[in-house]
């Protein structure tokens, strides 16, 4: 029985010695860093986040035996809106910032960094009174949840998603083909520039200001009969409920004027431009009708 109890005692002890060690091998100190991404034109592509664009992180901590998900509202801050810059290979907050023992993170990001963006567990990140003519395109980060120090070596991965949508004009022309189709103007009406993005509980702008008419192609463009592109912009994610107006001057194989500044109009674009997609519409241009396919790509393509 003495023999029995040593045993045991014994087998305790290796138990608490091997606990401890693993303990402190978990404790180990370590910064916080991270490797961001870009999602890109496909759905398996992603594309390398530019080193000189600073952009900024929310952190918060939990215990170990909690989530994100169900405990946000009593998680301890730990980076708030912190910028995070490129520096001897390694993207890092400022100032540097050790993960905190062993609890559990969930992090936030956004880029570029000062574009005054806000967070709250609700709405998650958001952009206020943005301009899309600024040039600027938001990205943020769905939730990075419930990171574990033990598994990243303190070192966070994540993509960015751009909040916007880019559209594409394609055109070719279906006249005989010694014709000469030149196109002057693609146009779109009712169309907003200016709202507000929220990152949760679903990404989704809220449309502001006055809607306008924008213009897809400013210079005049030969039109032949193979697909050439006449215009690319970025646009605020919206439903456009609208045709796209196509004004072309047309001669004929003489050189004799068929049309001038002929106005020919589309269906309605009835599909919703999606964030962080890119919509390339293929008109189809005849002397009496123009006519579009959409091909939609699921991320928003790389400048």
């Amino acid at each position: 029985m003495k023999h029995g109890k040593l045993y045991s005692t014994l087998a305790i002890l290796l138990a608490l010695v091997s606990c401890t060690n693993d303990e402190k091998e978990f404790m180990a100190p370590a910064d916080i860093s991270f490797s961001p991404a870009i999602a890109a034109a496909t759905r398996s592509t992603e594309s390398i986040y530019p080193q000189d664009t600073p952009f900024g992180v929310w952190a918060y901590s939990l215990q170990r035996n909690k989530k994100w998900e169900s405990n946000a509202q009593t998680a301890a801050t730990v980076l708030d809106d912190a910028i995070v810059t490129y520096a001897d290979g390694v993207w890092r907050p400022t100032p540097s910032t050790e993960w905190p023992g062993n609890d559990r993170l969930t992090f936030f990001a956004y880029s570029p960094y000062g574009l005054g963006a806000t967070f709250t567990p609700e709405y998650g990140i958001e952009f206020h009174d943005y301009d899309v003519t600024s040039g600027i395109t938001p990205m943020f980060t769905e939730p990075i949840a419930d990171c574990d120090k033990r598994l990243t070596n303190g070192c966070i991965p994540f993509t960015f998603i751009q909040t916007l949508a880019d559209v594409e004009f394609m055109v070719r022309h279906v006249a005989p083909v010694d014709y000469k189709v030149y196109v002057k103007s693609i146009t779109i009406d009712n169309i907003s520039l200016q709202g507000n993005f929220n990152s949760l509980p679903t990404a989704a702008w809220q449309l502001t200001g006055d809607a306008q008419t924008i213009e897809f192609c400013d210079a005049l463009t030969e039109v032949g009969i193979s697909s050439q592109t006449a215009g690319t912009r970025t646009m605020l994610p919206q439903t456009p409920g609208r045709p796209v107006k196509v004004v072309v001057d047309i001669y004929n194989d003489r050189g004799g004027v068929t049309a001038l500044d002929r106005e020919l109009v589309t269906d309605t674009i009835k599909e919703p431009w999606g964030i962080g997609k890119y919509y390339i519409y293929n008109l189809v241009i005849s002397p009496d009708e123009v006519t579009f396919n959409t091909d939609v790509i699921d991320g928003a393509k790389i400048k």
